[in-house]
């Protein structure tokens, strides 16, 4: 189910900034895509707000983030608070399961997973967004997801083990059941 060649190197850290290369090859030459956070203060709280960025073959970064139209993340004590933002709901909708790689390293990066783990995760979610896209939107037009740190915990066992598997995302203000 997963993408063994899925590989998230952390290349800098400067104070409020980090940035991630994102690669589809063991030898982690062929580099997909890279993936910029920034800290920042909303609603009160510390977030990191990415923004990913295409890497052309000839080694090129593009000029305009892909995704990162209002997506952000933080931590607390009780488990990874995600946002999408509108325009990211839209364009994860929009493209669907061939998504699945730079969102599952956005997933990656804000639950502690490795690549091939999140994009499992990705693709559960992918196929869920746009029933919850219409169901679980907040006033502002985001989609908020919790992750405790106990289901955060499980996902990779979950991942690994044979058959179905279950997760359990609170999208909005609801429950909702993931199947990897």
């Amino acid at each position: 189910m997963t993408d063994s060649t899925i590989h998230i190197e952390r290349t800098s850290i400067t104070g409020d900034e980090r940035e991630y290369i994102v690669c589809h090859d063991e030898s982690k030459t062929e580099e997909r895509f890279l993936i910029r956070e920034k800290k920042r203060a909303i609603a009160q709280n510390d977030v990191w707000h990415t923004e990913i960025y295409e890497i052309n073959p000839d080694g090129a970064v593009s000029t305009n983030a892909f995704f990162g139209g209002g997506s952000y993340y933080r931590t607390d004590d009780q488990g990874a608070h995600l946002t999408i933002g509108p325009i990211d709901m839209e364009y994860l909708i929009a493209v669907r399961s061939t998504g699945a790689d730079f969102f599952g390293s956005w997933l990656a990066i804000a639950l502690g997973f490795d690549g091939p783990v999140g994009v499992a995760l990705a693709r559960s979610l992918i196929d869920l967004l746009p029933i919850s896209a219409s169901l679980s939107i907040g006033p502002d037009y985001h989609l908020n997801m919790f992750f405790s740190h106990l289901n955060i915990a499980l996902i990779p066992n979950n991942v690994a083990l044979p058959g179905l598997q279950s997760v359990v995302v609170r999208l909005g203000s609801s429950y909702k059941v993931l199947i990897l």
